[in-house]
C-alpha cells in the first residue's frame, strides 16, 4: 500500500489501523477534545511564558557552574546536611523559653550546645572567609 509518497508495509498498516482504532476510541471517550484543549495556543504560549522567564534563562546561562558546583558536592556532607535540617525541625516545634546571660553560661555545661556552638562557629568561619574571598575577587 501506497500513501502519497511513502510506501507502507502489511505491519505499518495493522500499526495505521491500531492507532486509528486508538484515536476512534479517545474521540468517543472526549479525551481528544481535552487534549486539543490543552494543546491549544493560549495554553501552550501560558506554559511557555511559564517556562521560559528570567529565572530560567538565568538558569541556562549558569547551567556550567551549576553542573561544576553539583560535581564538587560532598554527598556525606549532603547527608550531614540533612540530617541537621531534620533537628532544625524538630527544634522549631519544641517551645523556646527566653534565656538570660547566667541560663546562657549554665547550658554551657551541656555537651550537646557546646557542640552545637562549635558547629555553629565553624559555619561562621567558612562564611566570613567566603565573604573575605569574594571582596579579594
Amino acid at each position: 500500500m501506497e500513501v502519497g509518497s511513502v510506501r507502507i508495509d502489511e505491519e505499518g498498516a495493522e500499526a495505521l489501523v491500531k492507532f486509528v482504532g486508538l484515536l476512534k476510541r479517545l474521540n468517543e471517550l472526549g479525551l481528544l477534545d481535552a487534549v486539543s484543549d490543552i494543546l491549544s495556543e493560549d495554553v501552550v504560549s501560558g506554559l511557555a511564558g511559564l517556562l521560559v522567564n528570567t529565572g530560567t534563562l538565568k538558569a541556562l546561562d549558569n547551567v556550567d557552574r551549576l553542573a561544576g558546583l553539583l560535581g564538587e558536592v560532598d554527598y556525606d556532607s549532603l547527608d550531614k546536611l540533612g540530617d541537621l535540617i531534620s533537628a532544625v525541625s524538630s527544634a522549631v516545634t519544641e517551645e523556646s523559653k527566653p534565656v538570660g546571660l547566667i541560663g546562657l553560661a549554665t547550658s554551657l555545661r551541656d555537651p550537646d550546645i557546646r557542640r552545637g556552638l562549635g558547629f555553629t562557629l565553624n559555619v561562621l568561619k567558612a562564611v566570613g572567609r567566603s565573604l573575605r574571598e569574594a571582596q579579594q575577587d
